[in-house]
């Protein structure tokens, strides 16, 4: 296995417990428009989709929605900064990667991500920063993880994606790379964590079992489901039976030639990467941070990346 040299990071719900600050500027914006407050599945899809994505699921009505952009423009995002929370151990763990990995931060927030970085600090602590203003197709698209890899010269099986979401989950696959999964056992991931706590226990007997090799996964055949194929020969998330047989694995997307994702046209969810349509007809039914609390980043990198201590 090649050494993991990129950490890659999600922001909402990663780095930051973003839930209450999405919250309310969102039904700050409906307020003003006569709205209801957004229910706990409209707040669940504008947690991990793109601000012009969310509006357009809070405003079906085109000139409502023009209007609801344009007055988002006027708002000062720094009065919802103060509902933000740090996850805590972040900074420590960005200390101790610092002389060991690349750091990145792959978001589907737009022009809010400076203002949040410099808020708290963290201008200068990673060495690229991906919102969907940068790219093409933004997550689930691979094009921001792409992205990383060419500036940072990596492949794919160099890569980790720390991520809370099935929108985390489906880049991360589609882009070939490592998965993370923070504080949401209900995805498929090489690595579940339960915070980004206690990364210098490196000996913790309660850590996870060695993560899966990636090339050794089946993708399910069903190109509506972007389910794993398990031991039994049956998909995991959908239950139906294996129909590819022997041989190599499933390839959802290679990267452009060039790792340049952000040259790419824009294309629709239909024509996209290997099954991005299928991931993004996919419900988002799941509650992106349930589950039991997750940890030892560390740990998971330590695994995935034997022999390489100490290098970056």
């Amino acid at each position: 296995m090649n050494a993991v040299k990129v950490v890659a990071f999600d922001c909402d719900g990663v780095l930051f417990d973003t839930q209450e600050a999405n919250r309310a500027y969102y039904n700050f914006i409906l307020a003003h428009f006569g709205r209801t407050a957004m229910d706990d599945g409209q707040l669940r899809f504008v947690h991990a989709h793109t601000l012009h994505q969310s509006l357009e699921h809070l405003f079906a009505d085109e000139d409502e929605r023009r209007e609801a952009v344009a007055f988002r423009n006027t708002i000062d995002y720094g009065r919802f900064l103060r509902l933000l929370t740090i996850e805590p151990s972040l900074i420590g763990l960005l200390d101790w990667m610092r002389d060991r990995f690349r750091t990145a931060i792959a978001t589907n927030r737009t022009d809010t991500m400076d203002r949040l970085l410099q808020e708290f600090g963290l201008t200068d602590r990673f060495g690229l920063v991906v919102t969907s203003l940068d790219v093409a197709r933004p997550k689930p698209f691979p094009d921001p993880l792409w992205k990383i890899l060419s500036h940072f010269g990596a492949e794919p099986r160099q890569a980790v994606f720390v991520g809370d979401s099935q929108i985390d989950e489906a880049t991360a696959r589609a882009a070939g790379v490592w998965f993370v999964a923070y504080r949401n056992p209900a995805l498929s991931a090489d690595r579940h964590i339960r915070s980004l706590a206690d990364e210098k226990n490196d000996d913790d007997p309660s850590a996870e079992e060695p993560a899966t090799e990636w090339a050794d996964r089946r993708l399910c055949s069903d190109g509506n489901c972007i389910g794993v194929i398990g031991p039994d020969g049956r998909c995991k998330e959908c239950g139906k039976a294996d129909a590819g047989g022997p041989g190599e694995p499933t390839v959802l997307a290679d990267p452009p030639a060039g790792g340049a994702a952000e040259d790419q046209p824009c294309r629709g969810a239909g024509d996209g990467v290997g099954r991005s349509a299928a991931v993004q007809r996919r419900q988002l039914h799941r509650g992106d941070r349930a589950g039991r609390p997750l940890q030892r980043v560390r740990q998971t990198l330590h695994r995935l990346r034997p022999g390489a201590e100490g290098q970056a």
